[in-house]
């Protein structure tokens, strides 16, 4: 066996295996980096422009099942009705590319019932308070005399009832009466119409601006401006004003462990943001597992309240420190487990929480409701190295909050009480060919590669160790030859000495015969 080529395979094979073992993950993330980002015709830009995986908002409504006694002052009874399930189709609109790495766009988001997956019909019948009129006289809780007195005779004149039993569809799209069109005549609802959601369909959002990640991957998909600001103004202090994250469907690549996960959201007027809270692995891919914290919905937050950004400093502004009146930022404040959202509505008392008061004050409680974690908690798994969420269900709770006011006849005798309305989920799971290509391309390939690399390495080594044993073995055997070489000149020297004399003595004898 040739020992030479031997050598040559054993440490080329090593080499090889050395160089794929320490450049596969640096080429992984640098091709993963250049395939999120946004630009049109690239990897993502379909799947972001109009996502073709099937998303879901399932809606359960509250229905009011002691109306005369809640009139006069008894604690409300409810009876969860639903799910509506309705397929969620979001396509971005209006998408212009920037000299300054973002893209501007907005977004369409259409709800379609799905009656199969629903417990029930459009035009199944709801029992719950009149939330026009209701609404109105919240807001006139601390106005002048003058803006009650207009506001009382404007109810007085509409004769509006407490309670009121309307569809499904009714409800959540949008009916009207006489003081829906006095209001809308006042332009209070531009639709002419009032529906819980009825903003939220076939509707577009406001104008987002978010990085494209071309000049830093580690930016794709943070938010720069939404209606071409960079802060809300709603809230006191300038850290809860920030616009952090993402706008909540995409997120950069590469995140790290540990961290919060923030993100804008509109209809909330702030940014929120999910704990980590462990790894999973799911049909061979390592997810990310994020959830609300209860401190997201504690009132008045604590310090742990504020999150690092995702980046530091903002990619458009420094960081601010917290003002001294951080502990109010977001209120007013009502009970642990509610975020108040009057300040971004127009003065009405609506609060946001987790489905049935889920990590609440224990005084929230009503009949008819049972907060269960894995039936009513946020939870969203998110591929680390692409910031793709592999599973999205987001949700959320929509209160009112109601009390007996003497000049607006309306709230009758209501004690003061947090109302649910609503609460929904929305969101999907990645199935079939993308969540294969995850597989195959970011977890199966680099696996086979790097098995193979170590295989080439552990070869390599065992062909050059095989070498070394082979040349040593031939080393061996030549200083062997060479000393059975010198020992045998030696005694043929030796045996030459003794026969000199002989051969002598020979010569001498046949001389003297002669």
């Amino acid at each position: 066996m040739r020992i030479l080529p031997l050598a040559i395979a054993g440490v080329g094979l090593a080499l090889m295996g050395l160089v794929v073992q320490t450049c596969l993950m640096p080429l992984l993330h640098h091709k993963v980096a250049q395939g999120v980002v946004l630009k049109p015709k690239g990897e993502t830009f379909e799947m972001w422009r109009a996502p073709s995986l099937p998303l879901y908002q399932r809606i359960y409504l509250f229905n009011l099942t002691n109306p005369t006694e809640a009139e006069n002052g008894k604690q409300p009874n409810l009876t969860e009705i639903g799910p509506y399930v309705y397929r969620v189709y979001r396509t971005k609109e209006n998408i212009t590319f920037h000299d300054n790495a973002t893209v501007s766009y907005r977004e369409r988001k259409r709800l379609e019932f799905v009656s199969e997956l629903s417990a029930g019909s459009e035009e199944d019948i709801i029992s719950t308070i009149n939330v026009p009129a209701m609404s109105m006289a919240m807001t006139m809780k601390r106005a002048s005399f003058f803006t009650r007195l207009a506001a009382s005779a404007t109810l007085g004149l509409s004769y509006p009832e407490t309670i009121l039993s309307l569809s499904v569809s009714s409800l959540l799209w949008g009916y009207t009466d006489s003081l829906i069109s006095t209001l809308t005549s006042l332009g209070q609802f531009p639709l002419g119409r009032f529906g819980l959601l009825a903003e939220h369909n076939d509707s577009l959002s406001g104008l987002y601006s978010i990085f494209t990640g071309e000049d830093d991957p580690s930016k794709a998909h943070s938010i720069d401006m939404w209606n071409g600001k960079r802060q809300v103004t709603y809230w006191k202090s300038l850290i809860a004003n920030q616009m952090l994250g993402t706008v909540g469907q995409l997120w950069p690549p590469f995140l790290p462990a540990h961290r919060p996960l923030a993100f804008f959201n509109p209809d909330a007027c702030r940014s929120l943001w999910m704990d980590f809270v462990g790894e999973n692995v799911t049909d061979g891919i390592t997810v990310y597992k994020y959830r609300f914290a209860p401190s997201l919905f504690t009132s008045p937050p604590p310090d742990s309240f504020y999150p690092p950004s995702q980046h530091d400093p903002l990619p458009t502004e420094a960081s601010p420190s917290p003002s001294p009146s951080a502990d109010e930022a977001y209120c007013p404040c009502l009970k642990s487990g509610t975020i108040s959202l009057s300040k971004c509505r127009k003065g009405v008392p609506i609060y946001l929480s987790q489905p049935h008061f889920l990590d609440g004050d224990p005084s929230l409680q009503l009949s008819g409701l049972a907060p269960d974690r894995a039936q009513h908690g946020t939870e969203v798994l998110i591929h680390p190295l692409t910031g793709v969420p592999l599973s999205v269900n987001m949700k959320f709770q929509v209160n009112l909050l109601i009390e007996s006011m003497s000049d607006f006849p309306v709230t009758k005798k209501f004690s003061k009480v947090l109302l649910p309305l609503l609460w929904f989920s929305e969101g999907g799971d990645v199935t079939g060919g993308f969540r294969d290509r995850i597989y195959t391309n970011l977890v199966l390939m680099p696996h086979v590669v790097s098995l193979a690399a170590w295989v080439a390495l552990g070869l390599g080594v065992v062909l050059c160790l095989i070498a070394a044993a082979l040349a040593a073995r031939k080393r061996k055997n030549g200083k062997d030859h060479r000393k059975i070489a010198l020992q045998s000149n030696g005694k043929d020297s030796e045996a030459e000495i003794p026969m000199k004399p002989k051969l002598r003595l020979e010569d001498e004898t046949r001389h003297q015969s002669l």
